[in-house]
């Protein structure tokens, strides 16, 4: 390529102080001619992963580099040392490079590997970033089998929307622990990242507060000759909440009412039956 675009490539690195270990990132991507129609869904992909700081994972001194490949790897592109406040700048520049380079040929993984494994080798933390068609076996990686099924079922899917596969492999300790299939507009990063350290202030340290200790019970002291004090006792009378006594009934309230009383024929000494006549005292 060109020396031209290649100094547009070129992104002065920000001075950041590193951290205790480095976390590196590397993009991989497809140029061949089957990308052609997959281009918005690339630069999709790496602006939300720039803008985003890599999803939080990637912090001021963390660096990342660009690999493109079609029957060719091409690693011209220098590496570069995150800062957050070139942000934008960086993400420009990536952009353009990734618009200078032609889609032709075909693709061919298997140039990637070699590679690939030998930074995994110099590097205590990588995430790779493969953006790719799918139509190449991964090769390399505990997760082959897969991966691979996951690109055979979800291909005509990601073709017939234009989509690139967004394949995330995480190495530590030169070793491959962890993947993710992604599309390019929802990408997930395994956590790899240290956790922040709090920042060193000079305002004094919380006092924590604690509780008093329990009063202890003392008795008073008596003089001689003489009782202590004591409360009168109470007598609470309860008369007044017993309940009262219930009047006995008079007798004529034992009698029900005279919508209740059933009347029974009255057998008379002629055989006729008649009602039996009531008392005087409820007629």
């Amino acid at each position: 390529m060109r020396l031209a675009v290649f100094a547009l490539c070129v992104i002065q690195n920000a001075t950041a102080a590193p951290h205790t270990m480095e976390n590196r990132f590397l993009f991989i991507i497809d140029t061949s001619a089957a990308m052609k129609s997959r281009r918005e869904g690339v630069d999709t992909a790496v602006t939300e992963l720039l803008q985003s700081n890599m999803k939080g994972e990637m912090r001021n001194g963390d660096t990342f580099g660009v690999w493109t490949y079609s029957e060719k790897l091409n690693t011209e592109f220098p590496r570069q040392v995150w800062a957050g406040e070139n942000n934008g700048q960086i993400t420009g520049a990536l952009l353009q490079y990734l618009h200078l380079v032609p889609a032709e040929k075909r693709s061919r993984l298997e140039k990637v590997w070699p590679g690939l494994q030998q930074a995994v080798l110099n590097s205590e933390r990588l995430t790779v970033i493969l953006i790719h068609d799918g139509s190449d076996p991964i090769k390399g990686t505990p997760f082959d089998s897969d991966i691979n099924e996951l690109q055979r079922q979800y291909a005509r899917q990601f073709k017939s929307s234009h989509d690139p596969f967004v394949t995330v492999l995480s190495a530590s300790n030169h070793v491959f622990f962890d993947y993710s299939i992604n599309f390019p507009s929802a990408i997930t990063l395994p956590h790899t990242e240290d956790p922040l350290q709090p920042p060193v202030t000079n305002t004094p340290a919380p006092v924590v507060a604690t509780a008093p200790p329990p009063l202890k019970h003392c008795r008073p002291r008596l003089r001689p000759g003489k009782q202590p004090f004591q409360f009168p006792r109470l007598r609470l009378s309860l008369s007044r909440f017993r309940p009262r006594r219930q009047r006995p009934l008079s007798r004529t309230s034992h009698r029900p009412p005279f919508h209740l009383i059933r009347l029974r024929p009255h057998h008379c000494r002629n055989g006729k039956k008649t009602q039996r006549r009531l008392p005087q005292a409820l007629q």
